[in-house]
Parts: structure tokens; C-alpha cells; sequence
């Protein structure tokens, strides 16, 4: 019995289970989306290869054994059982002195299972039984220490669910394998029913287990490559939905149902060892609508727009009583965004567009009311340059506000008619409302970028980023007090002949925030006159 065994191993032929093939249509856009899912080959051996994934067929109560030849000993091994429509009863023991040493207790899997052992030279007999119904399963045995590595790295992996508010749709993100990620691609399964264990699990559920069956003739293993059989009639709303998308890691989808449960599985499929196995999983249900973050009174925040699709909400509550206004102080981050506030399902404040820094009043607001405030990017263009908003919102003075009051034209001139060689002189209008503030000045070699409308300085994280620069001409600050709104002028001075400066001028309110004015584009004279020289001679 023993050497017949041998023998039959000396005749091994490895057959190997999928084959995946590139998939016929490239295009960008799921809507052209044309998928492709795995196929199986049966393995009609049964003697089993080392690391590389095989399947075989069993018919319910029907016991099924294969056999592995183990050549080294005290060596790292490994036996994982992945199976498609059924429990499935198992063990795997070594076979010495014509005895099978058995386990106490066979194992019971109803989805994927790994047993780690310590390998004895010689033949292991594996021994397994569907329960329930017939099934395909698949087998993997590993060598590798704590293996497969795929399996445990991916233990780890997580998903990620970004809502596209857009004809309700949904981008499901994940990360590359860090095994073999060369040669990995991936499905995702998704369904309102509950998670997946396995990839082949869903595609019983959804095409049954005779659709599986493959005629083709099994081909060597040096011939072997992973491909897929075209799905004609896909459509990602059905249950399970099984989408194969080769090697990228996301995927959106659309239209998805208001309220409803869904579960996300990504599996992973090594086109070289052809291990299928899981790759993270995420739960989550359905909400198109925008979950409102609460504003504080006196207090900013800060939201990533981009993490929400390029529209946020929040929701702001009067608590006391006031004679004053509520302000919204607004900054989007890199571009512009609309802004329009609602009480009681009821547009208050219409639309407005704000770029840079802009401000909301709404006069005697109503104690207890909820106002909510809605900020969005208009466009793709936008949403690609702002990568957040701060608002800030107070019922409380200006006074007690740590932001200082901006005009309601931003601009910083040039007189031209004082331009010179080595200094130029600006000029701006006060911060209104305020008796003294602080201004700083900033100077750079260069030009602002027209094409793109960089003239609107990005208000957030400004004073970090002005503290952190050490790529400027010239900076300096002073204080500078003023009974009312007014021009203030200011003339820059040890600048080079014939160069662009940019210059940026800020305001910071004493204890408080930096806002920026607009940027200013400036050329010196290229030639200083002769009495300059004279005089510096």
C-alpha cells in the first residue's frame, strides 16, 4: 500500500485550478465595464503539489483523500481548506508504518480554515467529506513559515467607503497585496445578505454549483496562467454582485438603495500560486444623505471636503438670546465653494460663492432654532483644488472674535507712478472695525501663476506655513493704528532691478487669527536713474 502510494506520487501531475485571463474591454468608466469572473478546472490527481491552490469536486457524505509527500522534517507546513457551497469535515495526518496517525478530532469548516503543522518526512494523507450538499473546495498546501503570507498579511487589510453624493454612488478603495502584488488581482463581492467567505462561495450562490463545472483538459503546470470567463450580463446591483477588475484597487458603484444593508468582500487571486483568499471586508448602510457636523459657538472646524465628496453640512444651534447677528465666517481650502443656510427646510440665506475667506450675517437669529449650512464645491475643477473648509460661527461681538474684519474687496495695489528700481509702493485698504492691527508683509521672487487664478492665498493652516517658509525676499511687520476704515500705504524697499516679486500682505487680530489679503504682482524698473548711482557711489 505504502509504496503503491510513493509510486503514484513519482506521477504527479500538477493541474492548476483557475484561469484568469485579461479582460477584453479596458475602459476607464464602469458604466463600459464589461466583467469577468473565475472559472474552475477540476484537479484529477490526488496527490497535491506544494503552494499552489487546487480544486476538486465532492458529492455530499462521499469521503475523498488525497495524498502529500513531505521531504524534509521539522520544517513549516501547512494545509488550507477553502470551500464553496458546503461544511465540509476534514483532517490531515501523517502516514508512517503503514498506520494513519489520526487527529482526536477532525475540523469542521464552512468557509476557509488554515492548520499549521510541524512536517515529518514522509506521506501525509488528507481525508474530506462535504456535509451538507455537493461542493467544490479548494486546496493549498504551504510551506511557508506562519503561511500562507498572503493570507495572514491580509488579515489586517481594510476598506475603505467614500460616498459620492452623485446619482447615490459609492467608491470602495482597498490596498495592494503585499504579497506578490505583481501578480494579484482582485473581485469584489457585494451583497445585502451577509458577508462571504470565500469567492467561490459567491459564485455558487449566484450561478450554482453546475455552472461552475469546466470541461476543458487539465494543461501542465509550466502552461498554467490565471483568466476569466466573460459575464455578458453583468450588472452590479444583483445579489451577490461580482465584480472582477484585474489589478485595480477601487471600484464605484452607483445608484445605491437609501437604507439599505451592504456588505463588501474584496478577494485576492495570485495568478502565479493561484490562491483565491480574502482581502478585507466592510459593512455599512446606505445613507445618501450628508450626516450634519455640529458648529460651536466661538469655536472653528474643520472639515475634508474631499473625504465627503465636495459637500459637507453642518448645523448650528442658538442657545442664548442676542442683539447681534449670527456671523459664518467661512474659508475654503485651495478653491471656492457655495454656501447657503436653511432654517426649517426653508433657504435663508441664498446661494452665495465664496473664495478665500467670506463671511454669512444672518440678523436676529431665532433662540433654539437649528440653522444648517450647506458648503459644496460647484464643479470637479473646484473639488480638485479644495481640499477642505473652516467655518467659524459666533452670535457673539466681533469684538470677541479672535478673526480679524476683512474689507469687502481684499486687494492690495501697486502705485506705479512710485515704481523704482530697488522699491516699489503698495497700498490696501484697512481692516474695518478695528482701531489697531497688525500687519505683516511678505516678499517673493517669482510669479503668481495667472492661468490657474492664484491671486486668492489659501487662508488655511496660514500662519503655520508663513512661520515655516524660509523661500522669501523680504518679510517684516508693524502695528498700525487708524481711527476708521482708510488706505493704507506702504513702500518696500531693497529690491533688485528689473524682477517680479510677489508680495502678500496679512492682518492678525491682536490674540487672535492671520487672514491674508489678496496677492500682488509687481515688477522693479530694470535700470536705477544716474543720480541713484551718484549717490551711492
Amino acid at each position: 500500500m505504502y509504496f503503491s502510494v510513493k509510486h503514484k506520487f513519482l506521477l504527479l501531475h500538477v493541474l492548476i485550478i483557475f484561469k484568469v485571463t485579461d479582460s477584453e474591454n479596458k475602459s476607464k468608466r464602469n458604466k463600459d465595464f464589461k466583467n469577468n469572473f473565475p472559472t474552475y478546472e477540476l484537479y484529477n490527481s490526488d496527490t497535491l503539489p506544494s503552494d499552489v491552490q487546487v480544486t476538486s469536486f465532492l458529492y455530499k457524505e462521499q469521503p475523498k483523500m488525497f495524498f502529500y509527500w513531505s521531504t524534509v522534517h521539522n520544517l513549516p507546513l501547512s494545509a488550507t481548506i477553502i470551500t464553496c457551497s458546503s461544511k465540509v469535515e476534514w483532517y490531515m495526518a501523517p502516514h508512517q508504518n503503514n498506520e494513519t496517525i489520526l487527529p482526536q478530532k477532525p475540523s469542521l469548516t464552512s468557509s476557509m480554515e488554515t492548520i499549521h503543522f510541524k512536517s515529518l518526512k514522509g506521506l501525509y494523507i488528507l481525508n474530506i467529506t462535504s456535509v451538507e450538499k455537493d461542493s467544490y473546495i479548494h486546496i493549498y498546501i504551504s510551506t511557508e513559515p506562519n503561511g500562507p503570507q498572503a493570507i495572514e498579511n491580509s488579515k489586517y487589510q481594510e476598506l475603505k467607503l467614500m460616498k459620492r453624493h452623485r446619482r447615490r454612488r459609492l467608491t470602495v478603495r482597498w490596498e495592494p497585496s503585499l504579497v506578490d502584488p505583481q501578480s494579484t488581482e482582485y473581485c469584489l463581492i457585494v451583497s445585502s445578505r451577509g458577508h462571504y467567505g470565500a469567492l467561490c462561495g459567491a459564485l455558487s450562490d449566484k450561478f450554482g454549483v453546475e455552472f461552475q463545472k469546466n470541461l476543458k483538459l487539465p494543461v501542465s503546470a509550466s502552461q498554467t496562467v490565471i483568466s476569466y470567463q466573460p459575464n455578458e450580463y453583468f450588472d452590479d446591483h444583483e445579489d451577490p454582485a461580482i465584480i472582477c477588475i484585474e489589478k485595480k484597487t477601487q471600484y464605484t458603484l452607483s445608484d445605491l438603495r437609501q437604507g439599505q444593508n451592504y456588505y463588501f468582500d474584496v478577494f485576492a487571486l495570485n495568478k502565479q500560486s493561484n490562491l483565491t483568499y480574502p482581502h478585507g471586508k466592510a459593512h455599512m448602510v446606505f445613507d445618501r444623505r450628508t450626516k450634519a457636523i455640529t458648529l460651536k459657538d466661538g469655536k472653528s472646524t474643520f472639515t475634508n471636503l474631499r473625504k465627503l465628496d465636495g459637500r459637507a453640512v453642518f448645523k448650528f444651534k442658538v442657545n442664548r438670546r442676542t442683539e447681534s447677528s449670527l456671523e459664518l465666517f467661512i474659508m475654503p481650502c485651495g478653491g471656492a465653494v457655495d454656501v447657503e443656510v436653511n432654517l426649517k427646510g426653508e433657504v435663508i440665506a441664498l446661494k452665495k460663492r465664496i473664495e478665500g475667506f467670506g463671511k454669512v450675517r444672518i440678523s436676529s437669529p431665532l433662540v433654539k432654532s437649528r440653522y444648517r449650512i450647506k458648503v459644496y464645491t460647484s464643479n470637479r475643477e473646484e473639488f480638485r483644488k479644495t481640499s477642505g473648509v473652516e467655518i467659524y460661527a459666533t452670535t457673539k461681538s466681533f469684538s470677541k472674535t479672535p478673526l480679524p474684519s476683512m474689507p469687502n474687496e481684499p486687494i492690495v495695489k501697486e502705485y506705479i507712478s512710485l515704481r523704482k528700481c530697488d522699491s516699489v509702493t503698495i497700498g490696501w485698504l484697512s481692516s474695518p472695525d478695528q482701531k489697531s492691527a497688525h500687519y505683516c508683509l511678505v516678499v517673493k521672487e517669482g510669479k503668481i501663476r495667472e492661468m490657474e487664478n492664484y491671486k486668492m492665498p489659501n487662508q488655511c493652516g496660514l500662519e503655520n506655513r508663513l512661520r515655516k517658509s524660509a523661500d522669501y525676499t523680504l518679510k517684516y511687520c508693524k502695528d498700525i493704528t487708524h481711527e476708521k476704515e482708510q488706505v493704507v500705504t506702504e513702500r518696500i524697499s531693497h529690491l533688485k532691478p528689473g524682477k517680479n516679486y510677489i508680495i502678500q500682505v496679512t492682518v492678525k487680530k491682536p490674540k487672535g487669527k492671520t487672514l491674508s489679503y489678496d496677492l500682488v504682482q509687481i515688477h522693479t524698473l530694470p535700470f536705477c536713474h544716474k543720480k541713484k548711482f551718484i549717490d551711492q557711489t
